[in-house]
C-alpha cells in the first residue's frame, strides 16, 4: 500500500518544463521549491510569510522523519471515482465526496450537512480524533506483529514435531520387513503429510493476513508522521477517513483471529513392532491431530476516543481566580486571590452568575467542596482550614477556623472525610477536622505530592515526581501510570465510573486512566485550548469537566464528558 517517495524536483519550475532539483517545501502551498523559487517565494508579499522546511531525502527511520516533505502518499481523489479529486464532506454519512459522487448514486446527494473539504478538514492535524488515531494504529501494528510472532513460533513448533513424528516412522519402517514399507508410506507418512500440509496452509493464511496488517499499519504511521510535519488540514482528514475505515476492517480481524488462535500439536498413536508380526490387521497406527486454543495479549484500546470531550461554553468570573470545586447542585466555588485587599470565595451558577461571596483571612492555598452537603473547606496561608457552609438562600457563612499542627498544601473531601496533603505525608480527619491519622506515601518521601483526590472506597491517588499513585487500605501504595507525555501535574479528579483524570501543567493536556481496562488516552490537549492549565475539577452529576488557570482573569474552560 505504500508508494515510492517523489523525486525531489521543484514543482513551478517543472511546470515551465526545467527539472531543478528542490531545497524546500512550503507547507502552505504544498509544493517543493529549489533556491531560486524559495528566493521569488519570500519576496512576493503574498507567499513571503509562508513557512518553509527543509527537504530531507534520508530514510534512516522506519517511520517518516521530520520535514520528509516528499513522501505524503495520501491520495487526494476519490476511491470510487479515481480521476476526480475530493471536494466535499457529508457529516451525516461520514463520508468525503467528490462532484460525481454528487451528481450520482450517494445517498446523501439531498442532506444539508454537506461542506467543502477544506472547511471540514480545518483543525484536523492538532485534533483529538486525529492524536488518538495515532495510538490505535500503533496498537493495530502491535497486535497484528504479536500475532505473527505468534504464528512463526506455532510453525517452528509444529515443524519440529513433526519431522520428530517422521523420524518415529521411519523408524519403525526400519524394524519392519521390508514388503511392509510401501503400505507405511501410503498411510502413516500420508496422513502426516496430509495434517502438515493443511495446518501450514493455514499457518501461511493467518501470517498473511497479520504481515498484511502490519505493513499497511506501518504505512500509516509513516504517513501520519509526514503530515503531522509538513501536510495539511486537507491531508490529515483525508488519511484520518481512511485510517478509520483501515481501523474497522482491522479490528474485526484482530477480533476474529485472536479469538480463534489454535496451536497445533502432532501425537503419535503406533503399534508395537512386536505385534505388527502377529497382528497383520493392526500393523498401522493413527496420526492424530490436536487443536488448542489459546490468547495472545493485544494491545488496549483499540477503540478511538471511548471518552470523548466536547467543548461547552466558558464561565466568566472576572475574578483572579486562584482555585475551583464543584458542588453537587453544580455550583462552582471559586477561590479568589486579591493582593491589594481580602481575598474572598465566591459562589457562583453553571453559567457564571453570581450566587454569594465571603471574604477571607488571609492567603488562599487550595479549597474543596464537600460531597453530598452544602460544606465547604479553605486552606489558608498553609496552616489554617475555613470551614464554609452554604445557607437555604445559597449565602456562604464561616462557621468554624482551624490550625493545623504541622501545616497543609492541598485539600480534598469524600463523603465522610478531608484529605489533606502536606509534602509528602497525607492527613486523614473526619467531616469536622476530628480524628487524625497520617498516612506517609512510601515512595519518593523527600518530595511534595503535586495533586491529589479520593475515590469511592477511599483509595488515595496522588502524583509525586509526575507519576500517579495510588494507595489503598493505608498503607498498600501502587504506581498507576507514568509518561513522559506529562509533565507538572497539576490536578486530579475522578468521575463516576472512577476512571482518573490527570491534568499536566507543563504538558498542556489530561490524560485519562481507564478503570475498565487500565488502559489509559490523552483526553485535551493544547490543540483543544490548554494553556498552561492550573486545575480542574470534574462534576460527577453532569459529566462536566472544568479546567482552570491559577492566578489569572481567564474563563473557565467547560468541557462535556462522554463515556
Amino acid at each position: 500500500m505504500a508508494g515510492h517517495a517523489m523525486p525531489a524536483i521543484c514543482g513551478p519550475c517543472l511546470e515551465g518544463g526545467n527539472k531543478n532539483p528542490s531545497v524546500k517545501w512550503c507547507t502552505i502551498c504544498e509544493e517543493q521549491l529549489c533556491p531560486g523559487c524559495v528566493q521569488h517565494h519570500q519576496s512576493l508579499k503574498l507567499t513571503r510569510n509562508h513557512y518553509l522546511t527543509e527537504i530531507r531525502n534520508d530514510a534512516s527511520s522506519s517511520y517518516a522523519t521530520e520535514n520528509k516533505g516528499t513522501t505524503l502518499n495520501t491520495p487526494e481523489t476519490c476511491i470510487n471515482h479515481p480521476s476526480v479529486e475530493i471536494q466535499f464532506y457529508c457529516k451525516k454519512h461520514d463520508i468525503m465526496l467528490c462532484d460525481a459522487c454528487l451528481g450520482s448514486h450517494h445517498s446523501c446527494n439531498t442532506c444539508s450537512d454537506i461542506v467543502p473539504i477544506d472547511l471540514a478538514s480545518n483543525g484536523t492535524k492538532n485534533s483529538q480524533n486525529f492524536h488518538s488515531i495515532q495510538t490505535e494504529i500503533t496498537n493495530i501494528l502491535q497486535s497484528f506483529s504479536a500475532i505473527l510472532a505468534n504464528k512463526q513460533t506455532v510453525e517452528q513448533i509444529f515443524s519440529n514435531e513433526v519431522s520428530s513424528a517422521k523420524k518415529k516412522i521411519v523408524e519403525i519402517r526400519l524394524e519392519l520387513v521390508r514388503y511392509l514399507e510401501e503400505m507405511i508410506d501410503k498411510t502413516l507418512l500420508k496422513d502426516v503429510e496430509s495434517q502438515e500440509k493443511e495446518v501450514l496452509n493455514q499457518l501461511m493464511k493467518d501470517k498473511t493476513v497479520a504481515e498484511d496488517g502490519r505493513k499497511e499499519a506501518a504505512w500509516f504511521l509513516d504517513e501520519m508522521s509526514s503530515i503531522l510535519n509538513t501536510g495539511s488540514d486537507k491531508q490529515a482528514f483525508m488519511l484520518l477517513q481512511r485510517m478509520k475505515a483501515f481501523k474497522n476492517i482491522r479490528d474485526q480481524q484482530l477480533k476474529e483471529m485472536s479469538y480463534n488462535m489454535q496451536a497445533y500439536s502432532l501425537k503419535m498413536e503406533l503399534t508395537d513392532p512386536v505385534e505388527l508380526c502377529s497382528k497383520m490387521e493392526l500393523l498401522f497406527g493413527k496420526v492424530n491431530m490436536e487443536s488448542t486454543p489459546y490468547n495472545v495479549n493485544m494491545m488496549q484500546g483499540m477503540k478511538i476516543s471511548a471518552i470523548c470531550a466536547t467543548p461547552g461554553e466558558s464561565i466568566k468570573t472576572e475574578k483572579f481566580v486562584y482555585s475551583v470545586s464543584i458542588t453537587d447542585a453544580g455550583h462552582l466555588l471559586v477561590v479568589e486571590l486579591n493582593l491589594f485587599s481580602s481575598s474572598k470565595v465566591f459562589l457562583f451558577n453553571d453559567a457564571g452568575g453570581h450566587i454569594s461571596d465571603i471574604k477571607i483571612p488571609g492567603t488562599p492555598t487550595d479549597s474543596t467542596a464537600v460531597p453530598g452537603g452544602s460544606k465547604a473547606i479553605v486552606l489558608v496561608d498553609n496552616k489554617k482550614l475555613l470551614f464554609l457552609e452554604k445557607d437555604g438562600t445559597g449565602t456562604l457563612h464561616c462557621k468554624n477556623i482551624m490550625k493545623m499542627a504541622k501545616g497543609c498544601n492541598l485539600i480534598t473531601a469524600s463523603w465522610n472525610k478531608l484529605y489533606i496533603a502536606y509534602k509528602s505525608e497525607i492527613i486523614v480527619m473526619d467531616i469536622n477536622g476530628h480524628d487524625v491519622q497520617y498516612l506517609k506515601t512510601l515512595k519518593m518521601h523527600d518530595l511534595q505530592i503535586q495533586a491529589f483526590s479520593v475515590g469511592r472506597d477511599d483509595e488515595v491517588y496522588y502524583a509525586i515526581a509526575d507519576r500517579l499513585y495510588c494507595m489503598k487500605d493505608y498503607g498498600e501504595e501502587v504506581c498507576l501510570y507514568q509518561t513522559q507525555d506529562l509533565k507538572e501535574v497539576s490536578g486530579i479528579v475522578l468521575d463516576t465510573e472512577g476512571n482518573v483524570y490527570i491534568c499536566g501543567k507543563k504538558s498542556n493536556n489530561i490524560h485519562v486512566l481507564k478503570q475498565k481496562d487500565s488502559s489509559a488516552q490523552v483526553l485535551l490537549r493544547e490543540g483543544d485550548g490548554l494553556q498552561r492549565p492550573s486545575g480542574i475539577c470534574f462534576d460527577k452529576f453532569r459529566n462536566k469537566l472544568f479546567v482552570y488557570y491559577e492566578s489569572s482573569y481567564d474563563p473557565i474552560q467547560v468541557y462535556n464528558v462522554t463515556m
